[in-house]
């Protein structure tokens, strides 16, 4: 910013101050051959004289002026009075004055640190205008310098001078509700474009946005934990039902949190039943998926295409029916194999109470032990919304967007169910009563089970051995298969020798048969090579020279 300097004798608070630009600039000397004179309408070009009520008038008057003949303007010096209030100021054109005469073609400084390319963009301008202070509070415009020394932008490149972009509160309010939706501010940009018509009516750059959203990140990083918590404490307060605890360590850093809103809390006296922890942030070490995957590359080779090793390790861990019974067939196996000395196995048995099905007998696990599918499609579901680097906050924020997203989807599902029948397919007693009570969802699983049961399964006698009736079941799966293959005139094959042909497709599919005119085209397009059949550079080789054919 230039300085204000006083003449030290005859001065008063009346006078004008003299805009200085040299003050720690090198000026750069040139003569000013081509100044751009402004046509435009003469009711918004500013005239020396006019009043305004108060400073912020003045700027926006003048800047509306500048957006509308092309330039861009920056606020300079002031001068206050000893009540802080503004007596002179000047806004000038961004171009105005010189930058410092600094080399920009080193490219790494003398302490080895690369330099930011930046470009230059003061070149002498002396557009300007000044205001003062009146007696009643008013500004008076008292100087108006019009001419430039540069090229003005043309009407499609004024949505790029700088104080004509402004990011404001509709632009952060609809950047911070697709953040919710992990949309970041690329995204929201071309969002804004389609929905205000063009690029040139946004208003800002996309740029502009993603330095919007990176500074409220700034912002926040220090507090963010606070902010968290502190949003829990807020909650809770107009929400009593709303749980939450969490943990800081020695340094006051927040550790553990734990939250649950009421509905979660109903839900899980409801069918809480089992309650799953999602361990694959620390590389899945008590997921029985993970470990028997790990089994093939800890055992090397051989070991791993050994059908009677993995049949016998799987029987182990899968079919052992007490924790001795494991114990005894674990060390059997190690020393059939010669795995006695294998750390990670050593290791995966001294936490055997950890993982092995045998331990849990008396718990019920809901099939979480076996896999962590269930946790890795609450992965996928939470994915479509977060990601690594965002903060707490923002995690919340998207966080309760995707619960909202999937309560939304429960909703409809319940109003699927309440207001619509699925068709049944036996329309039996035990069918329709399934409809009743079951979800649309666990409906079809069951209908399924019903159908196999009462379809491809069936009572072919009934005896009676020792006082006990004897049911003898039959797949009728076979039965039906016969029934086709009467229906159809023949028996369905066991072996099948001769395969039907390819599908033909006549649309869309193969490759266009070129003309000869557009193959010779072709031809003439290619480099000609050195055929060592016949040595001479053609348009073919030793596999396809004419010479050769011709022998």
């Amino acid at each position: 910013m230039a300085s204000i300097s006083m003449e030290s004798l005859g001065s008063s608070e009346d006078d004008e101050p003299t805009l200085n630009t040299t003050q720690g600039v090198h000026i750069l000397k040139s003569v000013q051959t081509n100044q751009e004179v402004l046509n435009c309408d003469e009711e918004i070009k500013p005239k020396v004289g006019q009043l305004f009520d108060s400073l912020e008038d003045g700027e926006i008057f003048y800047k509306k002026y500048a957006h509308t003949v092309g330039f861009s303007v920056r606020c300079s010096s002031e001068n206050k009075n000893k009540d802080g209030v503004v007596r002179w100021k000047y806004f000038v054109c961004s171009k105005e004055g010189y930058n410092p005469n600094v080399s920009k073609d080193k490219e790494v400084t003398e302490s080895g640190v690369k330099l930011k390319r930046r470009s230059l963009t003061r070149e002498g301008c002396e557009a300007k205008v000044a205001f003062k202070l009146l007696e009643g509070g008013k500004y008076e415009l008292t100087r108006f310098q019009e001419s430039h020394t540069h090229v003005l932008a043309s009407p499609k490149k004024r949505q790029f001078l700088r104080s004509a972009r402004k990011v404001n509160h509709i632009h952060k309010s609809i950047m911070y509700a697709n953040s919710r939706a992990n949309i970041g501010p690329s995204k929201t940009y071309h969002l804004l474009k389609e929905q205000l018509g063009g690029y040139e009516n946004i208003g800002c750059t996309q740029r502009d946005l993603q330095n919007c959203f990176r500074d409220l990140k700034t912002l926040i990083k220090d507090s963010d934990a606070y902010v968290f918590i502190d949003n829990f404490k807020r909650k809770q307060e107009m929400n009593p039902s709303f749980y939450f605890a969490y943990e800081v360590d020695v340094e006051d850093r927040l550790k553990y949190v734990f939250w649950a809103d009421g509905i979660c809390r109903k839900n899980y006296s409801l069918f809480g039943d089992v309650m799953s922890f999602d361990t694959t942030y620390e590389t899945n070490r008590f997921c029985m998926w993970h470990i028997m995957k790990k089994v093939s590359e800890k055992v090397g080779v051989s070991l791993n295409s050994n059908d009677d090793f993995n049949n016998k390790f799987k029987s182990c861990v899968w079919g052992s029916d007490t924790p001795d019974k494991f114990e005894a067939t674990w060390k059997s196996i190690m020393i059939e194999f010669g795995l006695e000395k294998n750390e990670w196995l050593s290791h995966m048995y001294n936490i055997r109470n950890m993982w092995i099905p045998a331990y849990f007998r008396d718990i019920f696990l809901g099939g979480i032990l076996r896999t962590t599918s269930r946790s890795e499609s609450e992965n996928s579901f939470y994915g479509n919304f977060l990601n690594p680097t965002i903060g707490l906050v923002e995690f919340w924020m998207r966080f309760e967007s995707a619960i909202e997203a999937q309560r939304h989807k429960e909703l409809l599902a319940d109003n699927t169910s309440l207001h619509s029948l699925p068709i049944l397919k036996l329309n039996r007693g035990l069918e329709r009563h399934g409809r009743d009570i079951y979800t649309r969802e666990n409906f079809y699983i069951f209908q399924n089970e019903l159908w196999i049961g009462c379809i491809d399964c069936g009572v072919e006698n009934i005896n009676q051995k020792d006082g006990v009736d004897v049911l003898h079941i039959v797949d009728n799966s076979e039965t039906n298969g016969k029934v086709s293959e009467s229906f159809i005139g023949f028996d369905i094959p066991k072996e099948v020798k001769i395969h039907p042909p390819q599908i033909s497709k006549t649309k869309g599919s193969g490759k266009r048969i070129k003309g000869g005119k557009e193959k010779a085209i072709e031809q003439q397009q290619k480099r000609s090579r050195l055929c060592k059949a016949c040595g001479q550079y053609a348009y073919h080789d030793t596999r396809n020279c004419p010479t050769k054919s011709s022998a």
